[in-house]
């Protein structure tokens, strides 16, 4: 299990490195996964981590972390496209569905957690789907693991 996975779907984790090399050869020592736990500093930085809780049930794929209507953080284990139910944001406030279908007052973009790469996703609703969003994977590779983050401005 990744430590992507143990956060989105509720746990906490600890990573302990303290940046030396036990051996006077090693000149570089800091691990080649370093970078990827910046990427998930930023992103758990972003959000409000406090009141979100697990709530696997409202995506298709992968895992979810979200306080309901406010903010949801998505991880695809394995990247791909996923359905997210955003039956909960459509219920008012700065957060609400217009006329054409697409979603006012929240942003949303995807982040490959291998490179860095980040996209913003445009949000919009099918009405023939029912409450379910379609998220297409905007990524130049959309099969490494993906985090989606969805949140109102």
């Amino acid at each position: 299990m990744t430590t992507w996975e143990i956060y989105v779907g509720g746990g906490y984790s600890c990573y302990y490195y303290s940046n030396m090399a036990w051996d006077l050869i090693k000149t570089d020592p800091e691990p080649p996964g370093w970078e990827r736990y910046a990427y998930l500093r930023e992103t758990l930085d972003s959000f409000e981590l406090n009141p979100m809780t697990p709530a696997h049930e409202l995506v298709s794929d992968g895992y979810c972390l979200t306080e309901l209507g406010r903010q949801y953080l998505v991880f695809l284990p394995d990247g791909g496209d996923v359905e997210l139910d955003l039956t909960h944001v459509t219920g008012g406030g700065d957060s609400d569905l217009d006329l054409e279908g697409d979603f006012n007052g929240l942003e949303a973009s995807a982040l490959d957690v291998f490179t860095g790469e980040r996209e913003t996703l445009p949000l919009s609703h099918d009405p023939f789907q029912g409450f379910m969003t379609s998220i297409e994977n905007p990524l130049s590779n959309p099969d490494h693991p993906t985090a989606i983050s969805i949140r109102q401005y």
